[in-house]
């Protein structure tokens, strides 16, 4: 059924006017990916890979990690991990937990922008000077704006899950996951 649908698919995408069409950030499997593309025969279609500009840092950007994870966190510990390092990790924690050190705080109405406001300034610390030297001045805080824009309507629609972690009264990390109900699952989006 599935390869019937891709087929579907790539009739239907074949169909429309298309100048130019660009996938990017497709995640699938390479069988269905290549099902897909297979449907789109030379000399008509021309198909390849666009290679994304080295940033220099040497990270390859279209390699994207996937872990299926069991149902619950001691499923994962027994099933996941060796007898020391789950005693590690359970002792790491337990030391986590008992220090008044450390805290992570959930969003809320009352904690929107100043979550926001801290995730965003860790995103342009670690990205902002590289895209506005690479791309343009202005798209860092263009970048930012969407960012926050986009993140307030998820919040809005209860799909965020934004938790910061503290140093006291430092933050010291903080990730935005989208929550998508529908299909059950969580798509990371900024972190800091």
């Amino acid at each position: 059924v599935q390869e019937d649908v891709i087929v579907a698919f790539a009739e239907t995408v074949k169909q429309q006017n298309w100048a130019r069409l660009h996938l990017e950030n497709i995640f699938m499997s390479p069988r269905r990916l290549n099902g897909f593309l297979s449907e789109f025969s030379a000399p008509a279609f021309l198909t390849g890979k666009v290679r994304r500009p080295d940033d220099g840092d040497g990270v390859d950007h279209d390699i994207f990690v996937y872990v299926n994870l069991p149902g619950d966190w001691e499923e994962f510990l027994n099933g996941r991990l060796g007898a020391a390092t789950r005693k590690t990790a359970r002792r790491t924690l337990r030391a986590i937990d008992d220090a008044a050190e450390y805290r992570v705080t959930d969003v809320t109405a009352a904690t929107l922008e100043r979550d926001l406001r801290i995730l965003l300034q860790f995103w342009e610390n670690q990205w902002g000077a590289k895209l506005a030297a690479r791309y343009h001045p202005g798209l860092p805080k263009a970048m930012i704006n969407n960012f926050r824009n986009m993140l307030r309507c998820a919040f809005e629609d209860d799909a965020l899950y934004l938790p910061v972690l503290w140093q006291g009264e430092n933050p010291i990390g903080v990730q935005a996951t989208l929550i998508d109900r529908k299909n059950r699952s969580l798509i990371g989006m900024l972190n800091g």
